[in-house]
């Protein structure tokens, strides 16, 4: 890159200073390109094929382009009004559970790609805390809903099904369809080893007062303090996961790849964020209220429910 003649002040950035960008020079500085991207301006590719007449990117434009980018899971977007009308209308909860779940798949994407876009505005340390908050923000809310409903099995089972979903099926298919197109594939071991680690660890936490309760002369109320003890330690290892990859090993587990810029402004992320995860939320609730009918209209178990079905979702 060639340093402009004229460089661009933080009062000048906007679409007129990507104008007087053009016009000085055919080519920005990377520092300056960093700001213009990071304002919601596209990436310096992007401004080579500026036209000067062009009006500056609206949020209605870029939030398009989330919601039509990708075909697939995206054209279950569908299922949203179908989802509304039949919980407002009765039509049933087989219909309620499928249609409110169907519509939940690409609002889960839809939120991923706000978390992500998100997360680009910020530092490392706060971009990390915004992927692992958000980042499993369905599961969390259809765990909390499912709480309030009474749904103890459902939940149990959704956390359960989420860690085996991540390690089996989200990793599996990672390896398959990339060895369909790659002889090898590289990956961050450490990243991985950790990761896999602590999935791993959540399995056997969530598994271990089973056998407690039904092989052993004790109370309930020690299986549920060995529950919470687990649950402690569970919380402790996540907090020294965060230190350990933001703080005293980033350089371990840090991204290759530096160059990726926003494609939106930081409030029409956070503003898409916060819209798509009150959508969730709703979803979710009139998914939730019709677990009961819908196991007992269908035969199929709560405990398949949350350990199969809802963790597809996320």
């Amino acid at each position: 890159f060639v340093v402009m003649a004229e460089p661009v002040t933080t009062q000048k950035i906007g679409w007129a200073a990507i104008k007087d960008a053009r016009r000085s020079s055919r080519q920005v500085g990377p520092m300056t390109a960093s700001r213009l991207a990071s304002a919601g301006y596209g990436s310096v590719s992007q401004m080579d094929s500026f036209d000067e007449d062009a009006s500056p990117p609206s949020a209605a434009r870029t939030l398009l382009n989330v919601v039509v980018g990708k075909f697939f899971p995206n054209i279950l977007l569908v299922f949203m009004p179908f989802g509304w009308a039949s919980y407002h209308y009765q039509w049933g909860d087989n219909y309620v559970f499928w249609f409110n779940f169907l519509a939940m798949v690409p609002l889960a994407s839809i939120l991923g790609d706000f978390t992500e876009e998100l997360a680009l505005h910020t530092n490392q340390v706060v971009g990390g805390l915004i992927n692992a908050t958000f980042g499993n923000a369905v599961e969390v809310v259809v765990a909390i809903q499912g709480m309030q409903a009474g749904q103890i099995r459902v939940v149990q089972a959704s956390m359960l099904g989420s860690v085996f979903s991540n390690l089996l099926l989200v990793l599996g298919c990672c390896f398959f369809f990339g060895g369909l197109k790659y002889k090898e594939q590289s990956y961050n071991a450490t990243s991985a080893i950790s990761n896999l680690s602590l999935l791993t660890l959540s399995s056997l936490a969530l598994v271990l007062p089973t056998p407690f309760a039904e092989y052993y002369d004790i109370e309930n109320s020690d299986v549920l303090m060995v529950s919470r003890i687990a649950a402690c330690f569970l919380l402790a290892m996540y907090v020294q996961l965060l230190v350990f990859q933001l703080f005293t090993h980033s350089y371990l587990v840090e991204d290759d790849d530096d160059d990726e810029e926003p494609t939106m402004g930081f409030w029409t992320a956070l503003g898409g964020l916060c819209g798509v995860t009150g959508l969730v939320s709703l979803y979710s609730d009139w998914l939730v209220s019709s677990i009961d009918g819908f196991t007992e209209e269908s035969g199929i178990s709560k405990t398949f429910v949350g350990l199969i079905i809802l963790p597809v979702v996320g």
